[in-house]
Formats: C-alpha cells, sequence, structure tokens
C-alpha cells in the first residue's frame, strides 16, 4: 500500500509541474533594422540618423524597474544595397532566461536611448527601427 502512495504523490507533484503550459522563461529575439544612409567596416556597420549600429554591440534587457534581465550582443543577419549609397541593414540580438509578466520590458542598444515593449511584444520579436537622414527630414516636417 505505501508504494501506491508514494506513487500517486510522485504522479500528482508531475501533473502539478504540468499547469498552464506557459513557459518559466522567455527567450525573445530583438531585431534592429532600417535604411541606413551607409553601410561601413565590411557591412558589419552601417551609419543612421540616430547613430551608428555595430556588430557585436552590446543590448540590455531589463524590467520596468530598471532590473538587468540580461545583455546580448548584435549580430549582422543581412546588410544589402537600398539604392544609390543607402544600405538595408538587419541585426539581431538573442536572449535567454527573461522572466515573463513584467509590467514593461526595457531594451537598450549600446549608444541609443531605451526603446519600451510590451510583454506580447518581446514574445512576437521586438523590432527597433532606425532611420537614414532623409527619412529623419521628412519625420520632422510631418511633426514626429
Amino acid at each position: 500500500m505505501r508504494t501506491f502512495v508514494g506513487i500517486l504523490a510522485v504522479s500528482a507533484l508531475l501533473l502539478a509541474g504540468c499547469g498552464s503550459g506557459e513557459p518559466d522563461t522567455l527567450s525573445p529575439t530583438v531585431t534592429v533594422s532600417g535604411i541606413a544612409n551607409k553601410a561601413t567596416e565590411g557591412s558589419k556597420a552601417c551609419k543612421f540618423y540616430e547613430g551608428t549600429v555595430r556588430d557585436g554591440a552590446e543590448v540590455i534587457m531589463r524590467g520596468a524597474d530598471d532590473r538587468i534581465f540580461g545583455k546580448s550582443s548584435l549580430a549582422v543577419v543581412d546588410v544589402h544595397s537600398a539604392g544609390g549609397d543607402k544600405s538595408m541593414c538587419v541585426f539581431e540580438a538573442k536572449f535567454d532566461d527573461i522572466p515573463p509578466s513584467e509590467a514593461a520590458y526595457q531594451v537598450q542598444v549600446s549608444g541609443f536611448d531605451q526603446v519600451i515593449f510590451t510583454e506580447d511584444e518581446i514574445r512576437d520579436g521586438a523590432n527597433i527601427t532606425y532611420r537614414d537622414d532623409l527619412s529623419a527630414a521628412f519625420d520632422k516636417l510631418g511633426g514626429k
């Protein structure tokens, strides 16, 4: 009888751990992209209106309370001509073990202002888009 009760207890513990199906942590990817004024350093860096994004640049993810959840580095995914001197640039940073259920997630690429995302945006793949000088000028004319 003790063996049967022990098996039932272990089974209950295993089932309790199967709960909601939600992961204990998130493993998001942050994409940094945009049309750059030009690609430099052998297509390992892209110069945007906001600044230069480089392969290997540090990316920090924080919670709403400024607690650091993770650090990663940008990796070049794609850099190709967008016509004239312009280049389309795409970088990614991958994170692991990010806690879910935060009020907000702050993402900061080294040398740039932080961008705030919701949990759904982090789960779906957060995107940060930078602009070339011409796009930034049109945004200013349009009041953005």
